[in-house]
């Protein structure tokens, strides 16, 4: 515990973050029917006991991590982005309290806790959606807080330490099902391991090897308890036994079996169009989709990719990410397969057929594979440096934030709300918001409304600091990356000062965001556009540790006994 002058001020900063939550405006898109809408879709279906709802190609196709947090946070009436944000607060505040142990000053820890909740990475528009980000981020910013406690408690009982081991089993099972890449913090998970090994073995540590193991033992089946739960509950409702179908290896034999026809240069487009006469006659199971490609069925998707990459006028080609989800829509609608099981055995039989005409000759096909990713070649290399460039000063400069002239409020909204728009902002309890719908709109008040006043305050305060951001980042990365060079340095000069836990939290820090950095980065170069905040944001925690702590590290080291 803080000491007693430092409470009330923990209380107040806590209590002022909360207060700019419950009074940001949410950008409601209820449009967005692979995001935001599918989200709040999804919550409002277990809030009546309904599960995910009647199968359809977008049941499965992104995890139920966020929408049970919609669930909880709209069963409890708390708004979304307040219950999000309160949630970040708690991991903060309990990752700097284990940094207690190590870094006494409650000065040094009150100020790291301020520049975590003022994290750029939480208030850019993209941010304020319904997305899942939102819960993304606090609960890295979570495992990273029981990791820690891991460390601070390595001599209490097996007791409290199952306890703990429980807890971070759960957040990193409930990580797992937020979003599909979860692979991107296994080199941190697996560093900390080897780091926790070397330290038993060396003896720097009072835990002993049968305690570390029955601890692990019990983060591992947390870990695994709510991704079998949620597999259990898809298998009795659908027929499959998943957590998403993206994970599902059907789905990827087919799309890597599509993906063979693609061109033998590098390129966005996955499957070209000429290619798709000879495809049909080659797999009867290939042709069921015919309909869905000769058609305009699909056009959202073609629509997008041109506009992204800016192909004018639009050459009818699906590109890169795009691509998966004409191939889902295709499937349920051009070829009618109505239950997730269907899906599964016609993907499977896709696969099967395009990979036996391969084998034969009737189609000239790249080398067989099984992954959603393109082949990795020479050609991408240049571009993914450029692209973690772009990515990692991503993180320290300001993001967008919301328009104010566009605030509206469910009270003062100047008519009716659509009925879609009122049913979305039903769930996630938004009474202050963006009209994304009809940005155009400008809502005549018939008085004015205080909510929308003070939003547009914290939203110009916010603007303030954006631009002190886009000084400050830039200069916190230079003097922290000096400061981790200082240090060892300086330690062996003072080794009673080292703290060698802190710098190796520094470390895993900017591992975990340099993973971070590099996932978006090939993503950007062979899939996907990423370079953006949204994106980054789960990893802004870890930057915002990395820029920190080596700069207290360093005033402790120099500062007099």
């Amino acid at each position: 515990m803080p000491g007693r002058p430092w409470i009330p001020l923990y209380a107040i900063l806590l209590a002022g973050f909360a207060w700019v939550w419950a009074s940001l405006p949410l950008m409601a898109i209820p449009n967005a029917g692979v995001d935001d809408a599918l989200f709040v879709r999804h919550a409002a279906l277990i809030l009546s006991g309904q599960w995910l709802g009647p199968y359809t190609q977008f049941t499965l196709a992104k995890g139920v991590g966020y929408p049970l947090w919609l669930a909880l946070t709209g069963g409890l009436s708390i708004p979304a982005l307040l219950g999000q944000a309160l949630l970040y607060a708690a991991a903060a505040l309990l990752l700097v309290r284990a940094l207690s142990r190590w870094i006494p000053q409650e000065g040094a820890l009150f100020a790291l806790l301020v520049l975590l909740l003022a994290n750029p990475g939480l208030y850019g528009t993209e941010n304020l959606r319904v997305i899942r980000e939102g819960f993304y981020t606090p609960t890295l910013l979570l495992i990273l807080a029981l990791l820690l406690w891991w460390v601070r408690w390595s001599g209490e009982g097996l007791g409290r330490r199952l306890l703990l081991a429980a807890g971070l089993g759960l957040a990193l099972g409930l990580f797992h099902l937020t979003r599909e890449e979860g692979v991107w913090i296994l080199p941190f998970l697996l560093g900390c391991l080897a780091l926790r090994a070397v330290v038993l073995w060396r003896g720097w540590t009072p835990a002993t090897w049968r305690a570390e193991a029955a601890a692990l033992l019990a983060c591992g089946v947390m870990a695994v308890l709510p991704v079998l739960a949620v597999s259990a509950m898809n298998a009795r409702v659908y027929g499959v036994f998943r957590t998403v179908e993206f994970r599902d290896p059907a789905f990827i034999a087919a799309y890597s079996a599509l993906a063979r026809l693609g061109p033998a240069e590098p390129s966005l487009i996955v499957l070209p169009r000429a290619r798709l006469p000879e495809l049909f006659a080659a797999s009867p199971a290939a042709a069921e989709l015919a309909s869905f490609f000769a058609a305009d069925r699909g056009r959202s998707y073609l629509d997008v990719g041109c506009q992204t990459y800016q192909v004018t006028p639009c050459d009818d080609e699906f590109r890169a990410a795009w691509f998966m989800w004409a191939l889902r829509d295709a499937t349920v609608i051009a070829a009618g397969y109505a239950d997730a099981l269907a899906v599964r055995r016609f993907n499977l039989r896709l696969a099967e057929e395009v990979n036996a005409a391969c084998a034969r000759g009737e189609l000239a096909c790249l080398p067989p594979r099984h992954s959603l990713a393109p082949r990795f070649r020479a050609a991408y290399i240049l571009p993914t440096l450029g692209a973690a460039w772009q990515v990692w000063t991503t993180g320290l400069a300001p993001p967008g934030l919301p328009d104010p002239r566009r605030l509206r409020s469910v009270y003062f909204s100047g008519g009716e709300l659509e009925p879609r728009a009122s049913a979305f902002l039903d769930v996630v309890r938004g009474d202050l918001f963006v009209d994304v719908l009809r940005p155009e709109a400008t809502p005549p008040y018939p008085f004015p409304s205080l909510a929308v006043e003070r939003a547009t305050r914290l939203l110009r305060g916010l603007e303030g600091w954006m631009r002190v951001w886009a000084i400050l980042g830039p200069v916190l990365q230079i003097a922290a990356l000096l400061a981790l060079l200082a240090l060892p340095w300086l330690w062996r000069r003072h080794p009673e000062r080292a703290c060698w836990p802190v710098l190796a939290l520094c470390v895993g820090a900017y591992l975990l965001y340099a993973t971070r950095v590099a996932l978006l980065a090939y993503l950007d170069t062979v899939a996907i556009p990423s370079v953006n905040m949204l994106y980054l944001s789960p990893a802004m925690p870890a930057l915002l540790l990395g820029l920190a702590l080596p700069l207290i590290l360093l005033w402790r080291t120099l500062r007099p006994a």
